[in-house]
């Protein structure tokens, strides 16, 4: 299921990184950069420019705080 929508979501144009950063939270709700680093395989080095790429496309929104959310 998972894997489907990542394959649509980069027809539409989105990275694999961020088709895969974005499918995750669909999957399992809310989480934090950590848990979309760790469920999606995206290494944490890069989780955070992918999700802010995402939040300036407007397919997230990032909720400040500690840990990020």
């Amino acid at each position: 299921m998972i894997e489907e929508l990542v394959e649509r979501l980069k027809v539409l144009g989105l990275s694999p990184y961020e088709a895969k950063a974005y499918a995750t939270p669909l999957s399992v709700g809310e989480a934090t950069a950590r848990e979309v680093s760790d469920l999606s395989n995206i290494p944490r080095t890069k989780v955070y420019d992918v999700l802010k790429r995402l939040a300036d496309k407007g397919f997230v929104e990032v909720q400040p705080g500690t840990p990020t959310l």
